[in-house]
């Protein structure tokens, strides 16, 4: 097709659908049953790679949980006040850069729009950088990475 980008969304919604296909249920199955699981869905995302084309995978995030010892010494999980990607684990690992996209209402109540880069294979010194509001596109984004008009991308 034509199509320059496919966009998963939710790559979380995705792994889901994954694993209820794989066990018949999203719950009470053991860690060591999803190997194949994994491998099967690596092999979804790295066939992509195999076409010219950006596959864009957009996950929901959760709360992230930490072990912590209480004052009386027993074991308990606790919020981190952090949010982590929700569904496949190893995605991260497994895309060529990690975005993690956000909105702010700012005191005048105007909504702003934020992309923060969290790690780019293609160009690392990107590691980091904040695009705010009009920059906060695809094209904008792809040019960075690879340094040409962002014209070129929509």
């Amino acid at each position: 097709s034509k199509a320059r980008t496919l966009v998963m969304d939710t790559g979380t919604g995705a792994y889901e659908l994954a694993r209820y296909a794989a066990f018949g249920k999203l719950t009470q199955v053991k860690p060591h049953h999803y190997g194949p699981l994994k491998q099967e869905f690596q092999g979804l995302i790295h066939r992509a790679y195999d076409f010219d084309k950006n596959v864009l995978w957009i996950h929901r995030l959760k709360p992230e949980w930490a072990d912590s010892v209480s004052a009386d010494g027993t074991k308990e999980s606790v919020k981190t006040n952090r949010l982590e990607r929700a569904g496949y684990s190893d995605m991260g690992f497994e895309v060529q850069a990690n975005v993690r996209l956000g909105k702010e209402v700012d005191k005048k109540r105007k909504v702003h729009f934020k992309a923060t880069i969290l790690d780019c294979r293609l160009n690392q010194g990107l590691d980091g950088e904040e695009l705010v509001d009009e920059m906060c596109s695809f094209p904008f984004f792809a040019s960075l990475v690879f340094g040409n008009d962002p014209s070129e991308w929509e």
